[in-house]
């Protein structure tokens, strides 16, 4: 058998420098409450279409025999 090659030394590593203390962070300031009469219609906008409300106005079938009815009418 061949004689094995001697394995290098490792380096040694350096030592991590310590990690400077955060700054305690500044408490924010409460926000007014906002009026709900001026952002409403606004926000109904977007909420309406994917609320269950608006599934229930927007994406069902009519109740049974609405159909039926409404064609009985036009006669």
């Amino acid at each position: 058998m061949d004689p094995v090659d001697p394995v290098d030394p490792v380096d040694p590593v350096d030592p991590v420098d310590p990690v400077d203390p955060v700054d305690p962070v500044d408490p924010v300031d409460p926000v007014d409450p906002v009026d709900p009469v001026c952002c409403l219609p606004r926000y109904m906008a977007a909420i309406l279409p994917t609320t269950m409300a608006g599934n229930t106005f927007f994406r069902t079938s009519p109740p049974a025999g609405m159909h039926l009815a409404a064609k009985r009418q036009k006669r």
